[in-house]
């Protein structure tokens, strides 16, 4: 591995955690501005920390990275050389009395920083990511989650370029004085550093304002970048309705007087909870009908809702350490998902965030970078924001709610914000609050956070028609993972329903509660029974109901029942599941028997028709259940198949589905609605779905590309301009290269929108695909130092089966562009790189193929981060 410094590869481990022997309470940071050269003085009051109670330290280390020192001052003294030490990660400060004033001023080049993470500038504005690692790209600091400090923060940068400079906190000053404007931002909590921000630019800006329960007025503001002020109302509605929702459903009130948004086009993530100043990727933020799809209508109110739920689950109740960090991430996951289901529809929302968890997050518990909700090490912090932090970590959550119910979760969260606000603190806090409410010992439940893996529940039951009585057997097993932790029994709320009763079954088992129309099994052991009484005939089991845990389950079902169960049960989470299950089974058939040809069953047919019938207003629902799978969801579940053969009896499973169901499509198409046109009418938003979806399996069954073309042609939209494009983009046809052609040509000015014009190329499930992306990475609108440019195209073909089609090439192409971006941003390059570590997942010659770029990235990586996904990776060869 090259110029990858071997101490920077020493993994940090939980167990070692300990406090920092200083603090810094107060600091007041001034920033004179400019994109070439800045320079940053911080005026610091340092402190020993009560709490470090180790060996006496005399030197004061703190964390800086890119910074050309120009002077240290010490309690009004100046310091030499030989009072301190400099290398590429800190300085460390020598002899340094228990409490002092420290003063450093660095010089530091924001455009020359093409890694995204501290200072640096975007569309000739500036603006700061400080997590988790960015701001001691910025000046020297103790630059960890624990340091708590208060940020006053001087910006002076030229009016002409810079007339908007922003940080966190309130406004305390703001004056013009020779051409040069000084602003004074004042933050009177106390932070970590991580959720420091400023920005400087030329803005538009949106104002608005929000009045809180305690009758305060809260200034709101959405700064976008010049010309983009139609595409900010969505932001500023979705903020107040987020704001609104934190008060009535958790009793969290806004505590400052500004609350501000900016928008901006190069981001590494989708945007950053600053306290008071969040900072946007534009393409989680911007919108309106014409240029975004209701998809990301949705992406946006959840994203502007996660950040701003993270002013209390983050912000004023913050981490311990970057091990801690689903207790921020995990948790208001959790918030924003159920925020979004509440402003929408809670069984899509909750489809959604299951097929994420399957695809990622049941990935990495199986790849070579398996970790615990709570990881117990990392050598590069970037690469534990993961799905399993994120998203399992919400599902933890969640499972702590089942077992609670809704009104003692709320008081164990009134507990937790309340006990801990102004506190960095760990999730054994979060769960202690919980505890407290249901006055119930979670210490089994805590393996949740310390376990890597996806536990297996085989489900099987003994039926006795005489006596009427159902014995169910479930049977838990964690596989091993790569990290090697230990498996031991989980603590799985198993939500069950029986169908095809006229009533319910009673149970007396003290691990059996019931709850409306299910029951929870409090499954506690690797083997458990539990016992019902008076089930009347032999039923139709319903498992894991709406996804109550994160666990794939085992159990033998036929083909009648999971047609029963989508056509029947009153879980409309469970039908969508059972539909998949149903038609993976049965891909995975016509690719045993290499098929070449495939006929629906009446019955399937039947059940999918009362399902269109019954839920015909559902329409997201609709297009949830009839959507094409995902080839690597069939993938995940026999590895080792070949993926490009995979997916044609994908394509010949929709296609032969799509032609039994062609009449009901048509009938669905063809009727007319009248939307609302409103900014967000969630009814407009159903009955798009229902077009879009039948539209595609008219395109599916019929192979006529008019009908798409003259969606396309009278859309008022970009809905239902991306779904006529989405029924039209696999095939090599004159109707998808006229509506691609005029997409761009409409929009070439809008970037976001070029983006998806990337994105349809990229996707092609065609080899001209692979040709069309190489001479695109050649074109003017394309950047490679921009995330969303490269993600809109290298990243959507990666995960294209074209790409594995003609893998003997396409491989190396993207070895290549991985190594040039990790001199630049590591952070891009690593998550580019992550599509070769499941090799395991795929044909040996692929399997191959992939580790040989694995070792090839190994010689040419530069940063920690490539270098330990890399190393765990090769490590399971």
């Amino acid at each position: 591995m090259k110029e990858v410094n071997q101490m920077s590869m020493t993994p940090i481990l939980l167990k070692n955690y300990e406090p920092h022997p200083f603090k810094i309470p107060k600091a007041e940071l001034t920033f004179d501005l400019d994109k070439s050269k800045t320079i940053v003085t911080s005026i610091l009051n340092v402190e020993r920390n009560e709490v470090y109670t180790a060996e006496n330290i005399q030197d004061l280390k703190l964390d800086g990275e890119n910074l050309k020192l120009q002077s240290i001052v010490l309690n009004d003294k100046e310091l030499t050389n030989e009072h301190y030490q400099v290398d590429d990660a800190s300085v460390i400060i020598k002899n340094v009395p228990d409490a002092f004033t420290l003063q450093i001023c660095v010089e530091i080049s924001p455009k020359d920083n093409k890694a995204l993470s501290g200072l640096y500038e975007s569309s000739n504005n500036l603006c700061t990511q400080c997590e988790s690692h960015g701001f001691r790209r910025m000046t020297y600091f103790i630059d960890r989650p624990d340091n708590l400090t208060c940020f006053t923060t001087h910006l002076i940068a030229d009016e002409k370029n810079y007339p908007v400079l922003l940080s966190n906190g309130n406004c305390v000053n703001d004056e013009l004085e020779n051409g040069k404007r000084h602003v004074t931002w004042f933050d009177p909590t106390l932070k970590p550093s991580y959720l420091f921000a400023i920005v400087a630019g030329n803005f538009d800006k949106l104002s608005d304002s929000f009045t809180t329960c305690s009758e305060k007025e809260v200034s709101l503001g959405i700064f976008v970048e010049k010309g983009k002020l139609d595409q900010a109302d969505f932001a500023m509605e979705a903020l107040k309705r987020a704001m609104k929702w934190d008060e009535e459903t958790y009793g969290r009130e806004y505590d400052l007087n500004v609350y501000n948004v900016v928008g901006v086009s190069d981001f590494n993530y989708g945007a950053m909870e600053n306290k008071g100043l969040n900072v946007f990727n534009s393409a989680v933020m911007l919108a309106n009908p014409n240029t975004s799809i209701d998809a990301e209508y949705i992406m946006i109110l959840r994203v502007i809702g996660h950040e701003y739920f993270h002013n209390w689950s983050g912000n004023r109740v913050t981490l311990k350490n970057w091990f801690q960090l689903s207790l921020k991430e995990g948790l208001t996951v959790f918030r924003d998902q159920h925020f979004t289901s509440d402003m929408t529809e809670s069984t899509v929302q909750r489809i959604n965030e299951v097929n994420l968890l399957k695809t990622a997050q049941f990935s990495e518990d199986a790849g070579p970078m398996a970790h615990p909700v709570r990881p117990h090490s990392y050598i590069s912090m970037n690469n534990f924001y993961t799905a399993t932090v994120y998203n399992k970590g919400a599902e933890v959550i969640g499972m702590i709610k089942t077992l609670l119910g809704p009104d003692t979760f709320r008081k164990g969260m009134d507990h937790y914000f309340d006990t801990n606000d102004g506190k960095s603190v760990t999730t054994d806090e979060f769960v202690a609050s919980m505890e407290w409410a249901g006055g119930i010992d979670l210490s089994q439940f805590k393996r949740w956070y310390d376990q890597a893996g996806t536990p297996k529940v085989k489900v099987t039951y003994e039926y006795d028609v005489s006596t009427k009585v159902l014995v169910l057997h479930c049977q838990q097993n964690t596989p091993p993972t790569a990290d090697g932790s230990a498996k031991e029994p989980f603590v799985i709320p198993l939500v069950i329903g029986f169908l095809n009763l006229d009533s319910l079954p009673v149970s007396d088992d003290p691990a059996v509660e019931q709850r409306s129309d299910s029951f929870i099994l409090h499954f506690t052991m690797a083997s458990q029974s539990f016992r019902f009484e008076h089930v009347e005939n032999e039923p139709v089991l319903s498992l894991n109901r709406n996804f109550s845990a994160p666990i794939k389950i085992d159990y033998d079902y036929s083909r009648e029942d999971l047609i029963y169960i989508f056509s029947n049960d009153t879980d409309l989470f469970n039908r969508w599941e059972s539909f998949q299950r149903y038609t993976k089974d049965e891909i995975f058939n016509l690719y045993s028997d290499n098929a070449t040809d495939f006929s629906p069953s009446d019955k399937l047919i039947d059940g999918l028709r009362s399902t269109l019938n019954e839920l015909y207003k559902e329409g997201r629902f609709i297009a949830c259940m009839f959507a094409p799978i995902s080839v690597k969801s069939i993938l995940m579940e026999h590895p080792g198949s070949d993926i490009v053969r995979l997916n044609q009896m994908l394509n010949l499973f929709y296609r032969k589905l799509a032609e039994s169901l062609i009449d009901d499509m048509t009938r669905i198409f063809n009727n007319q609605y009248e939307y609302s046109n409103e900014m967000f009418d969630y009814k407009d938003i159903m009955a798009r779905s229902l077009k879009s979806i039948s539209l595609l399996y008219i395109t599916l069954a019929t192979r006529e590309f008019n009908t798409a073309k003259e969606y396309f042609n009278a859309a008022n939209t970009m809905t239902e301009r991306w779904a006529a494009l989405t029924a039209l983009n696999d095939y090599d046809v004159p109707q998808r290269d006229a509506c691609l052609n005029e997409l761009y040509e409409q929009f070439k000015d809008d970037q976001l929108v070029v983006d998806k014009w990337f994105s349809l190329i990229a996707r092609m499930n065609h080899m001209k695909s692979f040709t069309q992306v190489k001479s695109l990475l050649n074109h003017k609108a394309y950047n490679q130092q921009n995330p969303n440019n490269v993600r809109s195209l290298v990243g959507a073909f990666c995960s294209s089966v074209t790409f594995h089609e003609c893998y003997e090439e396409s491989y190396r192409w993207l070895s290549e562009i991985i190594i040039s971006a990790d001199k630049f941003n590591p952070q891009l390059a690593t998550r580019l790189a992550s599509t070769f570590i499941y090799f395991k997942l795929y044909d040996d010659k692929r399997a191959q193929a992939m580790i040989k770029e694995l070792n090839y990235l190994k010689e040419n990586s530069r940063s920690k981060d490539m270098s330990e996904v890399i190393q765990n990776a090769l490590s399971q060869t």
